[in-house]
């Protein structure tokens, strides 16, 4: 489930961009970062870190502590905000191309899209599927890594944006459960996936 990875100037294997007909355009990944298909978990990473830990906590964390404007004038955050590709973990191990999605593209995805509690393969999550086309992402209930466990894995979904929270621990994510989905203020030390998108 952990691993490190090398940054790679291609896309993994597995790994496609899916046109959802959102509003700006944006597709999303087939797959998180770190699987090759659509109901793995992938890797798990604490924000703005780009390699997985065997261990997640405040303690190990980069960016836990930090302000959005210590942040800025350490080049952690881009001009808009977000976190740089340099701190982007779909950047540096997908390529270029893709990055995490921002705050306002998770929002995108909610609102554009019909959301749908489902299992593939036996692994619980949401298959979200465009309201213009054909076309749909399934995104597996990964839980979230605490210390050196994997907690509620099945049950709860935890996908980070790269935009930061307005407080020095805790920036936004996709957050999930069976009944519901939201934008939620996260921990930057504990390990969650990341699905990555591009234009």
């Amino acid at each position: 489930m952990f691993g490190f990875f090398k940054k790679k100037t291609e896309s993994p294997k597995g790994l496609l961009g899916i046109d959802l007909g959102l509003p700006s355009g944006l597709k999303w990944g087939s797959c998180n970062v770190g699987a090759e298909m659509a109901h793995e978990f992938g890797t798990y990473f604490a924000w703005g870190e780009t390699v997985a830990k065997q261990s997640y906590s405040k303690e190990n964390s980069s960016c836990s502590g930090m302000l959005p404007s210590d942040m800025n004038s350490k080049g952690i955050l881009d001009a808009d905000g977000n976190l740089s590709s340099k701190y982007d973990a779909a950047s540096q191990i997908c390529g270029q191309d893709w990055r995490l999605p921002t705050l306002a593209d998770v929002k995108e995805l909610i609102e554009n899209c019909v959301w749908k509690w489902t299992s593939v393969q036996n692994v619980q999550g949401y298959l979200v599927r465009s309201k213009v086309n054909s076309n749909s992402i399934f995104l597996p209930a990964a839980g979230y890594c605490h210390d050196s466990s994997v907690d509620f894995a099945g049950d709860d979904g935890g996908y980070w944006s790269s935009t930061p929270g307005p407080d020095a621990d805790r920036s936004n994510s996709l957050d999930f459960l069976s009944v519901n989905k939201s934008v939620f203020l996260s921990n930057r030390y504990n390990g969650r996936t990341i699905r990555p998108v591009c234009r």
